[in-house]
C-alpha cells in the first residue's frame, strides 16, 4: 500500500510538472508572437516612410551648380553740370504755375441806355462768381551764369505773371435784377459782364499779393531743382545758388 501510494505521489508530481510545463510554452510562445508582430509593424512603417521620401542623389550635376554673382555696387552717374544745362533744363518746364488764388466775388453791372434822346434810363442787376486765378512764371526766360572761379551761380528769373482766371459758370447767381423803362437785358450784356469780372477777379488777385507769392514759389522751386542737379556734378564741389 505505501509502495502504491508513493507511486501515486510521484505520478502525481509528474502531472504537475508537465501542466508548468505546458503552460511555460505557451507563454513563451505568446511573447513570441508579440515581440514578431512588434517587428513586423515597425518594418512596415519603415517601408511606408521610405516609399514616401523620394530618392536623392548626392551628386549634382555642374551645369545645376548655383555659383553666388559678386554683388557690383550702384554707381552715380556723373555729369558736367555748366550754365547751359540748367537753362535747358528749366527751360523744358515752360510756363510753370506757381500761385492760385480762390475767390468768391459780388458784383454789380450797370447798363445805362438814352431814351428818346432825352432820358438816360438804368437796367442793373447783383450777381456773383466763384473762381480761380492762376499766376506763374514763363521758365523759357530765365537766364543762367555759372561762375567757377567764384564757385557762385547766379539764376535770373522773369516776373511772375497772371496765367488765367478760371469762372465756374455753374455757380452763378443773381440776388436782384432791375430793369429799366425800354432799356431790357439781353445776352449780351451777360457776356460783357463776365468780361468785366474777369478784369476785376485779375485785379483783385494782384492787390491780394498773388504775384509776389507766385515769384517766392518759382525761386523755391528754381533752387531745389538747381541743388538736385548739381548732386550729380562729376566735380564733387560746392556752389552758391543766388535767384534773382
Amino acid at each position: 500500500m505505501i509502495k502504491a501510494h508513493k507511486k501515486a505521489i510521484i505520478k502525481g508530481d509528474h502531472a504537475v510538472k508537465g501542466v508548468y510545463k505546458m503552460e511555460n510554452k505557451k507563454i513563451v510562445s505568446l511573447v513570441l508572437a508579440g515581440v514578431l508582430c512588434i517587428l513586423i509593424i515597425v518594418a512596415l512603417i519603415d517601408a511606408a516612410k521610405s516609399m514616401k521620401k523620394k530618392p536623392e542623389s548626392d551628386y549634382v550635376p555642374s551645369s545645376t551648380q548655383t555659383v553666388p554673382m559678386p554683388v557690383k555696387k550702384e554707381e552715380k552717374v556723373k555729369i558736367k553740370v555748366d550754365a547751359k544745362m540748367i537753362r535747358e533744363s528749366l527751360g523744358d518746364m515752360g510756363t510753370l504755375v506757381t500761385a492760385d488764388y480762390s475767390f468768391t466775388q459780388v458784383e454789380n453791372y450797370t447798363k445805362t441806355k438814352k431814351v428818346f434822346s432825352l432820358i438816360d434810363v438804368n437796367s442793373s442787376f447783383l450777381y456773383s462768381y466763384d473762381g480761380v486765378v492762376y499766376a506763374g512764371v514763363n521758365f523759357k526766360g530765365i537766364t543762367v551764369d555759372k561762375n567757377e572761379d567764384t564757385k557762385k551761380i547766379t539764376i535770373k528769373v522773369p516776373k511772375a505773371d497772371i496765367t488765367a482766371v478760371e469762372i465756374d459758370y455753374n455757380s452763378f447767381k443773381v440776388y436782384s435784377e432791375k430793369e429799366g423803362f425800354l432799356n431790357p437785358f439781353k445776352i449780351e450784356d451777360y457776356n460783357m459782364a463776365q468780361k468785366e469780372f474777369d478784369d476785376k477777379a485779375r485785379t483783385m488777385a494782384k492787390e491780394k499779393g498773388l504775384l509776389t507769392k507766385a515769384d517766392a514759389n518759382a525761386k523755391k522751386i528754381i533752387e531745389t531743382f538747381v541743388t538736385s542737379l548739381l548732386e550729380k556734378e562729376e566735380e564733387e564741389e560746392q556752389y552758391t545758388i543766388v535767384v534773382e
